[in-house]
């Protein structure tokens, strides 16, 4: 999961794979395509409400789309306007689980996309987040529930005038952070937070070797 640089406060050191804009400075092309997790859920009647031409995809992946005529070509100002799209329309900011390069950016929905489903169900690690977890400080919230409405994890409940954070279910999206209006939530550093493999081929042999560790 990445989140949107805006949202992470100054005073934490933010690492290049969770900066989204990185991603789109530094891309020679970049795609955008109809998410097929939403397109799938209307060619089965069951159509989700959220914007539909919001996945990204960077460098040969975008032009392989492109070409395809899966997607088309944009600029970085449309990118970023695809990215401020998906933010207000609270969507989760998932990629490739890689730090220096991601071939893509899915703006995902709990309601139809398999990744957020399924982190959002269990059947994938609660591992699969960014690498910061939401704060909360109880003398500036004023108790609105804007957070707690915006929140696909269901990680958010209130209690009286303040809201509660279930820790296990938040992903670090920063999604709720933008809805606040006192500033009353803010993202640190998750500890113990994992830095990714900076490449495919250096992912790949991290799952390999995880692998072979669980079969012993």
């Amino acid at each position: 999961v990445i989140t949107v640089e805006q949202e992470i406060p100054t005073d934490v050191t933010i690492h290049p794979y969770d900066r989204v804009s990185m991603y789109i400075d530094q891309a020679e092309y970049i795609g955008v395509s109809v998410c097929y997790c939403r397109h799938h859920g209307e060619l089965l009647q069951n159509p989700c409400d959220k914007p539909k031409d919001v996945c990204m995809t960077f460098g040969p992946q975008a032009k392989y789309v492109a070409e395809r005529g899966f997607g088309r070509l944009i600029s970085k100002e449309e990118a970023r306007q695809v990215l401020d799209r998906s933010e207000e329309a609270g969507l989760i900011h998932c990629s490739s689980n890689t730090g220096g390069y991601v071939s893509f950016i899915c703006n995902c929905c709990a309601c139809h996309c398999g990744i957020i489903r399924s982190i959002k169900s269990g059947i994938i690690p609660m591992g699969a987040v960014s690498s910061f977890i939401m704060m909360v400080d109880e003398h500036e919230c004023n108790g609105c529930g804007s957070c707690v409405e915006r929140c696909q994890m269901e990680a958010l409940s209130l209690n009286g005038d303040s809201v509660v954070r279930k820790a296990e279910r938040c992903i670090g999206c920063g999604l709720c952070i933008s809805v606040c209006p006192t500033g009353a939530l803010k993202l640190e550093l998750r500890k113990g937070a994992l830095v990714p493999p900076q490449n495919q081929r250096e992912l790949r042999l991290s799952l390999m070797s995880a692998m072979q560790q669980i079969k012993q």
